[in-house]
């Protein structure tokens, strides 16, 4: 499942790169960029995570389990929120919409982003990554 979600992760990413071209070159060193690149990519990833197990959360969580909702304030912690929803909710992710925000996030250094870049990424750890930022987002989490 993860080699599958890998390589459509970097073919998307790769072929919508390819769609624009940068108006700027940027003269930066290249493990500064692949900092830049990889962070943002995680926050983008986080983000969308968040919105998608906000999503599920409602669909097959606190709106199947409580009858009075809006009273219903839920108490479930983030980190429960993930275990219990992460894959439905990784799946129900836009992912072509996720690498277009991230193309338009940094395109000032998109000149940067090549095969060679992309394949040295390991999907998992910034999907893992990911998953504890949203953790650490939680209001109520306890440091």
């Amino acid at each position: 499942m993860w080699l599958t979600f890998d390589r459509m992760l970097r073919n998307l990413l790769l072929s919508e790169a390819a769609k624009i071209m940068p108006s700027a070159v940027v003269n930066t060193d290249a493990s500064e960029v692949e900092l830049v690149l990889t962070t943002s990519l995680i926050e983008l990833l986080c983000d969308y995570l968040g919105n998608s197990i906000a999503e599920v959360f409602e669909y097959y969580g606190c709106a199947q389990q409580y009858v009075n909702q809006l009273g219903h304030e839920c108490t479930m912690d983030y980190e429960t929120r993930i275990r219990l929803y992460g894959a439905l909710a990784l799946f129900s992710i836009h992912f072509e919409q996720l690498i277009k925000d991230f193309i338009q996030r940094n395109i000032q250094v998109l000149n940067n982003l090549n095969p060679i870049f992309v394949n040295k990424w390991h999907m998992l750890s910034i999907f893992d990554n990911a998953k504890k930022m949203y953790i650490a987002s939680d209001p109520n989490h306890l440091y």
